[in-house]
């Protein structure tokens, strides 16, 4: 067990936990009711205790208790009685459900019947059993998600990526040293920590709250697909381990198809000189895409000829392919449909029309 700082209630150990919002201990109204901490942090040492908070009166008439409401089932305030008159005090015990990892808060509002204070809010935090006080509170947000598309032009090769940003909350003691790592189940996820924040000396103690702000990122080598798995901080505080929670993280990975021209479309003339096209087809190159996964270019028009492909599997390095489309002959109908095809799911369409207008003028 091990020994922590005392204050001067008791063995208790006393802080007020700066919450998410980032508030401070306020100062007390000089007539009303009166909460003393206004919140509490019980350490993993303290197994036997709850939160205990003092309620005074420093009005002149006597104080109703009117309502109190707690923000989630693992914390339940006890209070001795309803009415305080002037000057006096007792005691609201906060029972408290400790985790089994890192620790929880809630939020208790105490309403009254007092124009000065006619509700304050107090604080619980409790941590889970352990031998060490510092804690890994939380992780936001709850869930992950990682996007990228590869994205191909006739002029550059990019990506279209999503970014993240995970907040880890920190209680810890004054002057420790401790690495926090955010490390995911699923390659390729980069976190790098980019700012830390401080609270002011937690209440009646030798504690601070800190953030830790991390920006997520994939990095280039993650394959196409969708993959599932958890993103855990990693803590360790004067090189001891600290259990720490996970969240769940997704990613998605996709490829676009472009090409150049987007459409096809020509004028007949005459049956003499029927119009083709080079048709260059980007696709993206993955960095670990499968040389199997083969590529094809299909039409179901008998008018259209497709030359074969140059590089079947579109493996050229460039990553532009040319794939020569002519017309055969004069048909009945001038509109059409070229279809790419991976491993003969069609990926890509590209329109096909011609005119008949000058051709018919010349025959006549």
């Amino acid at each position: 067990m091990v020994a922590h700082p005392q204050v001067s209630r008791g063995s208790l150990l006393a802080t007020a936990v700066i919450l998410m919002g980032g508030c401070g201990h306020s100062d007390a109204p000089s007539v009303g009711l009166e909460v003393e901490p206004l919140s509490y942090y019980l350490a993993p040492s303290d197994v036997t205790k709850d939160p205990e908070f003092v309620l005074t009166n420093r009005g002149n008439t006597t104080i109703k208790i009117t309502g109190l409401e707690s923000s989630c089932g693992c914390g339940v305030p006890d209070l001795p009685k309803s009415q305080l008159a002037p000057g006096g005090s007792m005691n609201l015990i906060v029972h408290m459900s400790r985790p089994p990892v890192g620790a929880t808060s809630a939020t208790v509002m105490v309403t009254t019947d007092s124009k000065n204070t006619p509700s304050v809010e107090l604080h619980a935090t409790v941590a889970a059993e352990g031998t060490d006080p510092d804690v890994v509170l939380n992780m936001t947000p709850d869930h992950i998600w990682l996007t990228r598309t590869y994205i191909r032009t006739a002029t550059s090769a990019s990506h279209d990526i999503t970014e993240s940003q995970v907040v880890v909350t920190t209680i810890e003691r004054v002057g420790s040293e401790r690495r926090i790592d955010l490390i995911s189940d699923l390659p390729g996820v980069v976190a790098t920590c980019d700012s830390t924040t401080e609270s002011r000396q937690l209440f009646g103690s030798n504690y601070v709250q800190r953030q830790y702000s991390f920006g997520l990122v994939l990095s280039p080598n993650v394959g196409l697909g969708a993959f599932s798995g958890h993103l855990k901080c990693v803590s360790r505080i004067d090189s001891v381990d600290i259990k720490s929670p996970s969240i769940p993280i997704e990613i998605m990975v996709t490829e676009a198809i472009t090409s150049l021209p987007s459409s096809l479309f020509a004028e007949l003339w005459s049956s003499e000189s029927l119009p083709h096209w080079n048709l260059a087809i980007h696709v993206p190159s993955s960095p670990t895409s499968d040389d199997e996964d083969a590529y094809s270019v299909e039409t179901t028009a008998d008018w259209l000829k497709i030359s074969p492909i140059r590089s079947r599997h579109f493996r050229e390095p460039s990553g532009k392919h040319v794939v020569d489309v002519s017309v055969t002959h004069v048909p009945n109908v001038t509109e059409a449909v070229l279809e790419v095809k991976k491993s003969g799911q069609l990926v890509l369409a590209i329109p096909v029309a011609l005119s008949h207008r000058l051709f018919e003028e010349s025959v006549d």
